[in-house]
């Protein structure tokens, strides 16, 4: 009988919603609402609890060396140790070694960039651009207004939409054309979908290039500070860049 009460279906009992007279109060709280009310209330009470046990066996009198010789400068944990690790010397050529990285990291997005944009071929997506136009200058109105596009251009009328790769009426008769199948809406939509993570690629990688040329910019300037002599003036701009200006 326990097997077959459980293949009978059974009443689905679903939680009340707010009444409509109590909907200015907003949502009621259902109970998987309360279970997660209720296990971050006891978390913050089991960490307050830890914190105040911890205050309380605290020992007065504690004390270590990592105290005095170490500090925080910029968010960064920085020691004593750490500072008189390397020498002078050793700290300017890491600055240009990273000059270095920098620059090779820059060039290496560049190129990857124009591969890119040449396998996307932009030309052919350029000509449908509304803003781009081909102006042919006549002599006269009557010209302008007879003129001929497929004639002039030489090219028959459904190949005029091209920037490039646009053949002559010559060209067509010694090689045809072959027009293969139809693409489907299916591969279309793929191909869409190809080109847009192209040129999402294209943006990140330009982006990431600036951000490496002020990188580099910055150890450059912290370089030949390094090798600056004299009293000098830190001034920042209205646009945040640092200038520094040395006392005659």
């Amino acid at each position: 009988m326990s097997s077959l009460r459980n293949v009978v279906k059974r009443r689905e009992h679903k939680e009340r919603a707010q009444p409509r007279k109590r909907a200015r109060k907003g949502l009621l709280e259902k109970h998987k609402d309360y279970v997660l009310r209720a296990k971050d209330y006891h978390g913050k009470e089991r960490r307050i609890r830890a914190l105040e046990r911890k205050a309380y066996f605290r020992n007065p009198d504690e004390f270590y060396f990592g105290m005095v010789n170490s500090k925080t400068e910029d968010g960064i944990h920085k020691t004593k140790a750490d500072q008189k690790k390397h020498s002078a010397a050793a700290m300017k050529e890491m600055n240009r070694q990273d000059i270095g990285y920098l620059s090779l990291k820059r060039q290496v997005d560049a190129k990857k960039v124009e591969r890119i944009q040449q396998d996307m071929a932009f030309t052919e997506a350029a000509a449908h651009d509304s803003k781009r136009k081909h102006t042919v200058f006549v002599e006269s109105y009557k010209e302008a207004k007879e003129f001929d596009e497929e004639e002039f251009f030489d090219t028959p009328a459904k190949l005029l939409g091209r920037v490039s790769n646009r053949p002559r009426h010559a060209d067509l008769a010694q090689k045809p054309v072959l027009h293969g199948p139809q693409p489907t809406k299916g591969q279309l939509k793929k191909a869409q979908r190809a080109r847009e993570l192209k040129y999402k690629e294209v943006a990140a990688r330009e982006k990431r290039r600036v951000r490496l040329a002020k990188a580099a910019a910055e150890l450059e300037k912290k370089d030949r500070l390094s090798h600056a002599r004299g009293a000098r003036q830190r001034i920042v701009k209205n646009d945040g860049t640092v200038v520094h200006k040395w006392k005659r």
